[in-house]
């Protein structure tokens, strides 16, 4: 009650904008009076990484159209984001989604921001294919895919 109070004194929040109880409602639902080293293990997800190059995510995105004189072709966007920082290693505009663009944009990722401990992709067919996972074992990287992550392995 004390906090509400102090915020509305020095205008932090208005009364009439927001009322005591959705106040409260918010601070229980975000742990805002929870020190910060206690609601950190809380809020990482899944898949969050907590150093930088644990773990790349890579996709594909469908952009925008490129006209060249009477032909218009899509441009696809493969993109590499660092789990843990959200930086973007890499990031290329290709006309195709096929296997050679794909290792021309790892290369550069690679080169630019160095060797990941994991690769994370979902099962599309240029993510899947031999030449992607042959890359990752020669360098020492987990290569990890989308069906082999979200099913649980049955025990024998």
């Amino acid at each position: 009650m004390m906090i509400y109070r102090r915020c509305i004194e020095r205008g932090a929040l208005a009364q009439s904008n927001c009322s005591q109880t959705s106040f409260f409602r918010l601070v229980r639902e975000y742990d805002l009076l929870t020190p910060a080293t206690q609601t950190d293990n809380k809020r990482r997800l899944a898949f969050s990484k907590q150093y930088a190059n644990e773990m790349w995510q890579l996709d594909t995105m469908f952009g925008p159209y490129v006209t060249n004189g009477k032909t218009s072709t899509q441009a696809k966007l493969i993109a590499f984001i660092d789990d843990a920082s959200r930086v973007i290693t890499h990031g290329q505009f290709f006309f195709s989604e096929n296997t050679d663009n794909l290792i021309v944009a790892l290369k550069s990722a690679l080169y630019k921001r160095g060797v990941p401990q994991t690769l994370y992709v979902d099962n599309g067919s240029i993510y899947t294919c031999m030449e992607i996972n042959q890359i990752c074992s020669r360098i020492g990287t987990i290569f990890v895919t989308h069906r082999y992550a979200m099913v649980p392995r049955k025990e024998k």
